[in-house]
């Protein structure tokens, strides 16, 4: 079930009442405008009118595999299947990044809800936001798309659906070996620490190996790309 609005606060946000008003997961919530949007670590998420893909995924615990921290990795991998087999070509920063080109297309946030995951989706569509900290891109900025923002929140909402129950048969290995295929391999800093990305880790953190050969596990924190040591 998709519960649609032309406005809310955020997709989170209503999904979190419709679990307070006795609503059964599975379900969806997408809008074509969020006045309160965020993204991760709690900051903005401009959501203009329908300029893009506002979308809460609500599932069960007991409906999940039980390593949760790997869901943004399982939903960005699906997410970003479905978005290349528009004629995209995106690919994944750890932790929640789909970008195309290195430019910001859009992002995964979850949170855990008493016994409940809210897995949130925001794509750009028609435009894109500024950022302070990476370039932005959108969907019709690179061809194909579905014929209206309707099929799309369907078609984004039906991406996490599989994408989920994938991750039920396939399992966590599987899952992190799909998410480096489509992940970004450029030099990275995360804090003082600087290095390239060789794969996660059974967590999902991000494994990086530094010029001495360390390899090191990032739990958290803005990864930003580097052009030189």
């Amino acid at each position: 079930m998709l519960l649609r609005f032309d406005q809310l606060d955020s997709t989170h946000d209503e999904a979190r009442r419709q679990l307070r008003g006795g609503a059964t997961a599975p379900f969806g919530v997408v809008c074509g405008e969020q006045v309160s949007g965020r993204g991760r670590l709690n900051r903005p998420w401009v959501s203009a009118p329908a300029a893009g893909v506002y979308l809460t995924s609500v599932h069960s615990l007991s409906s999940l595999p039980p390593n949760i921290t790997m869901t943004p990795i399982v939903v960005g991998c699906g997410v970003a299947d479905w978005l290349n087999g528009l004629g995209l070509s995106v690919q994944l920063k750890w932790p929640n990044d789909l970008r195309v080109d290195r430019a910001k297309l859009g992002g995964i946030l979850c949170e855990v809800v008493g016994n409940h995951l809210l897995i949130g989706v925001g794509i750009n569509w028609s435009s894109a936001p500024t950022l302070d900290d990476q370039p932005t891109t959108f969907v019709e900025a690179h061809g194909a798309s579905p014929s209206s923002l309707s099929d799309a929140q369907d078609q984004a909402y039906a991406a996490v659906t599989v994408a989920v129950s994938w991750w039920r048969g396939a399992g966590d290995e599987r899952a992190r070996a799909r998410w480096w295929a489509l992940a970004e391999r450029q030099l990275v800093r995360v804090g003082d620490l600087v290095g390239e990305p060789i794969g996660l880790a059974p967590s999902g953190a991000l494994r990086l190996r530094t010029d001495t050969g360390a390899v090191h596990e990032v739990h958290a924190g803005d990864v930003l790309e580097v052009s030189s040591r």
